[in-house]
């Protein structure tokens, strides 16, 4: 790749790090330290407010400050060397081209990205779910930022309409898109990931509704799809077998994950809100993990394999 197209998107990266270093900058003196034009650090200032949801205030004539400083706790790249934000802008075109865009990246560029890539990764697969309708994409993103009540005419195998949602959050988990919503309905008391595939259609109302903090909360802290809202957290432990423990030792597979005992077998606790997280969990890796508390949730797991042989053999 020629050095002027390679260090486009690493002056972008040095713009991210300098705003999550200092909360502020002034247009032509941030220009001038990077070695570019104030129209390109304008450019990144609404990329910046497009990606992440970034708000500025302005101080002086051409400076800004962010508005919230809490929205870069957990920002991308936060302590990234240049050689390993490199691998992220290699790997994300491989995997999701597109997304390479939002970082200033010109379709030529991220082909030749592809080019320099294609003798050292092989994916197989995408982990990224395609978004069918990019209408209904920027729709939901004017209702979150706007905060309107929404109807929704929801399709994943029989037609459901969901009236006066609030949408909050548009959530990639466990390799699709979804919006994160409350709604009228008292099932997980309102709260639904809805994928935004099934999604037909969407009107917004005049109303805007009230920011949620107890929601939001919950969007940062759920640790699956199967999280069950404003509920009470409780403790479950397995055991693991020795044969798969290695796996459990490098990988947090729920986020609440913690090791009790390493003895060979791994003792482990999880906290939850709702059965099918670990339910789901266990049954990836039957026959190597066991439910020890609650033991309900054991014979609820037997009894899932039971009927599993009985279905097999009916």
């Amino acid at each position: 790749m020629p050095l002027n197209e390679e260090s486009r998107h690493k002056k972008f990266f040095k713009f991210l790090q300098y705003i999550k270093k200092h909360r502020r900058y002034c247009t032509n003196e941030l220009a001038e330290e990077l070695g570019t034009s104030p129209k390109t650090i304008t450019r990144y200032h609404k990329k910046l407010k497009e990606l992440f949801g970034v708000e500025f205030v302005t101080i002086s004539r051409g400076c800004y400050a962010i508005k919230d400083v809490s929205i870069f706790k957990d920002f991308l790249f936060d302590g990234v060397p240049d050689r390993e934000s490199q691998l992220v802008f290699d790997l994300l075109a491989m995997i999701h081209p597109k997304v390479l865009s939002y970082f200033g990246f010109s379709p030529k560029e991220v082909e030749r990205l592809l080019q320099d890539n294609e003798s050292v990764y092989l994916i197989k697969e995408s982990p990224f779910e395609d978004l069918v309708n990019s209408q209904i994409l920027e729709q939901l993103k004017e209702a979150i930022k706007e905060q309107y009540y929404s109807d929704i005419l929801y399709h994943p195998h029989n037609r459901l309409v969901y009236e006066d949602v609030k949408p909050l959050r548009i959530v990639y988990a466990e390799g699709n898109w979804y919006l994160a919503v409350l709604t009228q309905d008292e099932i997980n008391n309102g709260f639904k990931f809805l994928r935004i595939n099934f999604i037909k259609k969407i009107q917004l109302k005049p109303k805007k509704f009230r920011r949620d903090s107890t929601a939001l909360y919950f969007l940062q802290t759920f640790q699956s799809l199967f999280s069950a809202y404003n509920q009470y957290p409780r403790s479950v432990l397995v055991e693991v077998d020795e044969e798969v423990a290695r796996y459990f030792r490098v990988k947090k597979f729920l986020a609440s994950q913690r090791i009790v005992k390493d003895q060979g077998k791994l003792t482990i606790q999880y906290t939850i809100t709702n059965d099918e997280e670990i339910l789901f969990l266990a049954k990836r890796w039957m026959p190597h993990m066991h439910i020890l508390e609650p033991k309900h949730l054991q014979e609820e797991l037997e009894e899932c394999v039971r009927e599993f042989l009985r279905r097999g053999h009916g």
